[in-house]
């Protein structure tokens, strides 16, 4: 067998139409990583949905046909990873063969379904029993679990009862696009789109519960008249069955007409809509690592931020932290930064010196070095 170093790569989540977190992680990788490491060769297992990435002398792709997940983990792909013979497979999320052909490195962002008192159907309960012990098994089968904060760690060890020489921490990095975004007929033009034209408060991320877009309105609701008819609150996050309640919410509240949801914002646009803003509100209840407090402080954006879960590890002393089950200290938090442009203006310097510590670099060696741990 050849000694050449071949790492094979689920690359499933990159697609045309649909762009998760796990895409952009998996993306961010390989736009570094071939380049870090040219003696190595990457091949890059997809489905007929996939859209691979741009081709690189070291870089090959593998389509493979999925009509079931099930098969393509645990029959397919273990085919295609003997005969391309790969020495170590990357998966940037819980799924990889249980029946192990090579070392396998799996990536787990965080717990959340599995977690007591997170928000679940009545009728579910059997289904996430069935995940997790399925996660928890690839999870104790891989060699190596990498993982995106200490928080999650922690929960790594004492929900799927892993040892903690088996995780690796590998912080989120920051794609170089993001910045402060200063021309003024860009920034406008965002503001037109987003909200009408007005200064806006800015939320991004899904609305499921646990984010507590629901705590976020009903601070809101508390500001005074006049600084809502300021600022609306603009809701980015993708449209789901959570919406018609918050929208009811609005309704009750008597906010309707001054929040505004948005479907997912194209990426291009991200930078200048974080740097449009006049403050980045995120009050999740948990997170693994919490990459939209990220990319606003490192765009010069003031932040508010939950002090729950993964999230003090990123934003450290460089955004204004509060409680997440009090929409009063939310709403306080929120005034005080609105109504005080020095203080502003200190969050917003501090984020981008804080965001700064986060890099794509980092990330990459990160993971390149665990490869190496088990080559």
């Amino acid at each position: 067998m050849s000694d050449k170093v071949i790492v094979g790569v689920d690359v499933r989540e990159l697609q045309e139409t649909v762009k998760t977190g796990t895409g952009r992680f998996v993306s961010n990788f390989l736009a570094i990583a071939p380049e870090k490491k040219p003696e190595w060769e990457f091949v890059l297992f997809g489905n007929q949905y996939t859209r691979f990435p741009q081709e690189a002398p070291n870089l090959r792709q593998v389509m493979i046909k999925e009509k079931s997940t099930l098969w393509w983990d645990q029959v397919a792909l273990v085919e295609a990873l003997r005969k391309e013979n790969v020495k170590i497979f990357f998966s940037p999320y819980p799924k990889a063969p249980i029946f192990k052909p090579c070392k396998i490195i799996v990536t787990i962002h965080d717990l959340t379904p599995f977690l007591p008192g997170f928000p679940r159907k009545k009728d579910s309960w059997l289904l996430e029993a069935v995940k997790k012990q399925i996660n928890m098994f690839i999870a104790k089968r891989a060699d190596l679990v990498l993982t995106v904060s200490q928080h999650s760690l922690k929960d790594l060890i004492q929900v799927f009862k892993l040892p903690v020489e088996k995780i690796r921490v590998v912080y989120n990095g920051l794609a170089k696009d993001f910045g402060p975004v200063n021309d003024n007929v860009q920034l406008q033009k965002i503001k037109e789109k987003y909200s009408s034209g007005s200064e806006y408060l800015l939320y991004i991320g899904n609305l499921l519960p646990h984010k507590n877009v629901l705590g976020l309105l009903k601070a809101y609701a508390i500001l005074p008249g006049q600084l809502r008819k300021q600022y609306r609150l603009v809701i980015i996050g993708k449209h789901d069955k959570n919406l018609p309640g918050l929208e009811t919410l609005c309704l009750k509240l008597g906010i309707d007409g001054q929040v505004i949801f948005h479907d997912i914002a194209d990426d291009k646009e991200l930078p200048a809509l974080y740097s449009a803003a006049t403050l980045f509100v995120f009050p999740s209840f948990y997170e693994g690592f919490g990459l939209p407090v990220l990319e606003a402080m490192a765009c010069g954006t003031a932040t508010v931020s939950s002090f729950a879960a993964s999230l003090p590890e990123v934003t450290s002393e460089a955004a204004w932290s509060v409680n997440p089950q009090y929409p009063e200290e939310l709403s306080q938090a929120i005034r005080a930064l609105l109504e005080d442009p020095i203080k502003r203006q200190s969050f917003k310097a501090k984020g981008i010196l804080q965001a700064k510590l986060f890099s794509l670099e980092k990330t990459t060696d990160l993971i390149v070095h665990a490869i190496e741990e088990i080559v």
